[in-house]
């Protein structure tokens, strides 16, 4: 061994927020009268249900987590949470996000993607930035319906 660094043959990112701002998602938050600052409580929360339905060895999608829990946290109706929820389709990457996949994908290095959300919202999100052709694969927790790896899931990337 050297010592050295070396080099990763692939890089997997995070979407929601890692890559795509939410700011469209706080501002619908804000047009119906919720404070925005309650986005990362909200998404926090998202975050914990499906985890914890994972946990039990049940299912629920990223939408329907988010939902509830702005449900929960604000007393908004169905409808008006089913628009905040709308508004994942609206994300763009945050400004530093091509200029870091253009390097890596120069430096030879493959992204991947990995979601909680419906693949559609990164897929969207990704080719409005115009970096789709930079990210070999998006991968999202829908399609093996589970928010955690556990032992009976295998790895595939």
């Amino acid at each position: 061994m050297t010592g050295g660094r070396t080099r990763p043959d692939v890089v997997a990112f995070d979407v929601n927020e890692t890559l795509l701002d939410l700011a469209p998602v706080q501002a619908s938050l804000v047009e119906r009268g919720q404070p925005g600052h309650l986005l990362p409580t909200v998404f926090a929360r998202t975050l914990v249900t499906g985890f914890a339905a994972t946990a039990v060895g049940s299912w629920c999608s990223f939408r329907d987590a988010f939902e509830t829990s702005l449900a929960q946290l604000t007393g908004l109706p169905a409808a008006e949470c089913s628009a905040v929820a709308d508004a994942f389709m609206e994300l763009s990457p945050h400004p530093d996000v091509e200029p870091a996949l253009r390097r890596l994908a120069e430096g030879g290095v493959r992204a991947v993607t990995l979601s909680h959300g419906s693949p559609g919202v990164a897929e969207a999100g990704l080719s409005r930035g115009g970096v789709t052709p930079l990210v070999e694969r998006m991968l999202s927790s829908e399609s093996i319906r589970a928010w955690k790896r556990t032992g009976s899931l295998p790895v595939a990337a």
